[in-house]
């Protein structure tokens, strides 16, 4: 695909994701969400686009690169909160983002720029998928359920087994405005704590 093509395809792309906002406020996985794109009357990612770990990931990639712009927009236009996770994309209520406590996003630097849809590596794809799936299947081995141990403890979660997805997103906006480097913190606890939050998202009701 060349780049005008590409650039109508994700305008086309995100046009409908915006039509079906209400998909976003319900909150949806990336996988469920790719399959109604697929599905009439859109047909914007081939049926079988996951049982190829390229196409998976050019579906998945193109999908990301759409919802980060939107969640730039929306938040913007105070429509909402955008959060990006593959096993639950949700647009929740606008809340103001204090400035003091930005910081850079990579996941959103990767996302948006597209030339890493033409120079990430089969390697990097693979790891990628396993992750995927890994979070799409709710793996629940042993190594997850320590890294589970690991993350409730670094977001101070008293309870898991009664962890919703507001609690958990109030937790780590808390614990990022404590460990913040403004706030005497460093980069590599806010790194951790967003580690941390990935691995609850999937635990998260």
């Amino acid at each position: 695909m060349d780049n005008n093509n590409l650039q109508d395809y994700l305008s086309v792309l995100t046009s409908s994701l915006e039509a079906h906002q209400h998909w976003l406020q319900e909150g949806i996985s990336e996988y469920d969400l790719i399959q109604r794109l697929a599905g009439a009357p859109h047909y914007l990612f081939d049926k079988d686009a996951m049982q190829n770990s390229h196409t998976l990931f050019q579906a998945h990639f193109m999908l990301f690169h759409c919802l980060y712009q939107l969640a730039d927009k929306w938040h913007q236009q105070h429509i909402g909160c955008l959060d990006i996770v593959a096993t639950h994309i949700k647009l929740s209520d606008w809340q103001p983002f204090e400035a003091s406590l930005q910081k850079p996003d990579p996941m959103r630097a990767y996302y948006l720029d597209l030339s890493q849809l033409q120079s990430t590596t089969e390697h990097d794809i693979h790891n990628m998928l396993d992750r995927f799936w890994q979070m799409m299947s709710g793996s629940t081995g042993l190594a997850s359920q320590l890294e589970c141990q690991k993350a409730c403890k670094i977001l101070e979660v008293p309870d898991i087994k009664t962890l919703d997805f507001s609690t958990l997103k109030k937790l780590y906006r808390k614990q990022q405005h404590k460990h913040h480097p403004d706030k005497g913190g460093s980069s590599a606890s806010s790194q951790q704590l967003s580690w941390a939050y990935q691995i609850l998202v999937p635990f998260a009701v």
